[in-house]
């Protein structure tokens, strides 16, 4: 097995937004299924970071339409070398999605933070042949060029919370052992292994 270099890649550090917008005159993917104008194609879209391919963003599916209008926006924190987003629109009613078509955005035309909102072709099949195509709006922040680059805070569905208390622990439970015996903590008490499940019940009680 050999290791991916990719120190020569567009090196993103900051945070990335995509906005996948709409899409138009997409293939009727269960025109074969069922012959019905009421039944067609129900698209999402897949949005994946190469050369490692991991997915960073999907949208919900719109059932029905060969127009479909997602209007939805995705902020990630990234540090990657990357070279390309790959954008894929798949059908729900397969089993794991099928492709329905698919476009690339080279990494190059980002790094500047130039905001990009345009139509891109999609490919079908293994030819190159196109139908349909797919506005997508982009933009990237460099770090240290947002406010919240500091706080490292994105928009999130419960509000944030000052003095909160972490504990890291090594294992799940560690129980009083003869090994810690004489052992004492940063502050002079006698030291007391962490014991995560202990824990866990105690707040779980205690809420």
């Amino acid at each position: 097995m050999t290791c991916l270099d990719d120190s020569s890649l567009p090196f993103l550090h900051g945070t990335l937004v995509i906005r996948v917008e709409e899409a138009k005159d997409l293939p009727d993917m269960d025109s074969s299924w069922w012959h019905s104008s009421k039944n067609v194609t129900d698209a999402f879209v897949k949005v994946e970071l190469f050369p490692v391919g991991v997915k960073v963003a999907e949208t919900k599916c719109i059932n029905d339409s060969l127009f479909p209008m997602w209007g939805e926006e995705f902020r990630l924190l990234v540090c990657h070398n990357a070279n390309k987003l790959k954008v894929t629109v798949l059908d729900k009613d397969m089993w794991n999605g099928q492709p329905i078509g698919w476009c690339e955005v080279s990494c190059l035309g980002l790094v500047d933070g130039e905001e990009i909102d345009d139509w891109y072709d999609l490919q079908v099949g293994e030819g190159e042949d196109v139908q349909g195509s797919i506005r997508l709006g982009l933009q990237f922040f460099a770090k240290g060029s947002l406010d919240t680059d500091g706080t490292k805070i994105l928009p999130c569905y419960f509000p944030c919370r000052e003095n909160n208390r972490v504990t890291l622990y090594q294992d799940a439970d560690t129980p009083q052992l003869e090994i810690f015996e004489g052992l004492t903590s940063h502050d002079g008490s006698e030291y007391v292994p962490s014991r995560l499940w202990r824990d866990v019940y105690d707040t779980i009680m205690s809420a």
